[in-house]
């Protein structure tokens, strides 16, 4: 399994302690547990309502090379998300990802059932490019089960994702793409200071998003012996 994969079960599988709003303690406010909900009036017990998480791995591309293991090591992290007590997790598998069932997935599915007091992580495993848009600006797309690795009409882009999370009442939304990938802009961590910082309950309460990828534009994937993690 590629060392990405295995840094990825690290977070889901314990908890740690996170000393700013960066990747740690949105990783602590994403990956800690929550009771599920009927309804969502009111606070929740935990930090959550209802856990998601949305899997999508392509291994068999109908227009482009086949990534072998892609599928399985999906497999592993939403079995991953199970064993941590995820009230939903979704499944898409080669097939089931093409262009016009993501697009459902991103502008109907999540967004209509995902309420305000939930959390959601989507992990992606597949082909993924880098465009340039209108001002030059690296953009980051995934590649759906029928299109081609140059096709950014027919891929997911990094700016349809944005709108994605604009829509969805999440509090919380995390991207793991396992895939060396750029094109989305970062905001800078704040730097460590105690003075005017809220209490680290308060901060959770606060709407998030998080992106990690595996790598850099051009770096491939990590493997066994390599160590890349980046967070956007």
């Amino acid at each position: 399994m590629r060392t990405f994969l295995r840094l990825i079960t690290f977070f889901l599988s314990r908890r740690f302690n996170a000393t700013s709003l960066g990747l740690g303690l949105c990783l602590l406010a994403w990956l800690s547990g929550a009771p599920p909900a009927s309804a969502q009036l009111g606070k929740p017990e935990g930090l959550y309502y209802k856990s998601w998480a949305v899997i999508i791995g392509v291994e068999h591309y109908l227009l482009a090379p086949p990534i072998p293991g892609t599928v399985a090591d999906a497999k592993t992290v939403a079995q991953a998300f199970r064993q941590m007590g995820f009230d939903e997790v979704v499944e898409v598998y080669d097939k089931d990802a093409s262009f016009r069932h993501l697009q459902q997935l991103l502008s109907d599915m999540l967004p209509r059932k995902v309420g305000r007091m939930d959390r959601l992580v989507l992990f992606y495993a597949g082909h993924t490019g880098v465009t340039q848009d209108a001002d030059g600006k690296d953009l980051g797309y995934l590649v759906p089960v029928d299109a081609q690795i140059n096709n950014v009409a027919k891929s997911i882009t990094f700016d349809q994702l944005k709108d994605f999370t604009r829509r969805l009442a999440a509090k919380h939304t995390l991207f793991i793409l396992d895939s060396a990938v750029r094109g989305w802009e970062t905001t800078a961590p704040q730097q460590l200071s105690l003075e005017g910082r809220m209490s680290p309950e308060a901060e959770t309460e606060r709407r998030a998003m998080q992106v990690i990828t595996a790598g850099d534009k051009g770096e491939g994937s990590p493997r066994v012996g390599e160590n890349h993690l980046v967070g956007k």
